[in-house]
């Protein structure tokens, strides 16, 4: 049994790489090497945010948050470096596809890229990651949720602090 805060700090331990994977395209777009394979995914349904550099260079971005994690931790992780490395890019390639979905729905319903789409803006991403997680661990019931209530509100103070910086256009 989780009280909230400690189902909170699981989740945010536990999905820090998938948090990571989703705001790092913005960053990732700006370094010369990313910028050469900019290419959009399928810019006719996606829009051309969608890019393969964002992707690959988002799941790159969540496995090293999570070796990060490994490195930076007192205590050896009992999953071990393998599972803990896997488990990184799974929840971060989920996340960036939950986001990819979620745009193909946006441009489906009229949504332009860039355009909000309030809550499913910030829940698409935490929805992949769990869903992209599940072969290798089945979370909690406790932590899923506060991901699925944090993982919105993180989402936009990274966009206002993105959009503060001059990475966005826009805040939310």
């Amino acid at each position: 049994m989780f009280t909230p805060f400690n189902a909170l700090a699981a989740a945010l331990w536990l999905y820090v790489p998938a948090l990571a994977a989703n705001a790092a395209p913005v960053l990732i777009a700006k370094l010369p090497f990313f910028k050469r394979i900019s290419l959009p995914i399928w810019p006719a349904r996606l829009g051309a945010n969608k890019t393969w550099a964002g992707l690959i260079g988002g799941v790159l971005a969540g496995m090293f948050t999570g070796w990060l994690q490994l490195v930076l931790t007192p205590w050896e992780l009992q999953t071990g470096f393998g599972f803990w490395i896997a488990w990184s890019a799974l929840i971060s390639l989920g996340a960036l596809v939950g986001d990819i979905v979620k745009s193909y729905f946006k441009r489906r319903i009229g949504i332009p890229p860039g355009g909000a789409w309030p809550v499913v803006d910030g829940i698409d991403y935490v929805v992949g990651a769990l869903l992209f997680g599940l072969p290798l661990f089945v979370p909690a019931w406790e932590v899923a949720v506060a991901l699925l209530v944090a993982g919105p509100i993180l989402s936009l103070f990274a966009n206002i602090i993105s959009y503060m910086l001059g990475l966005k256009k826009v805040w939310y």
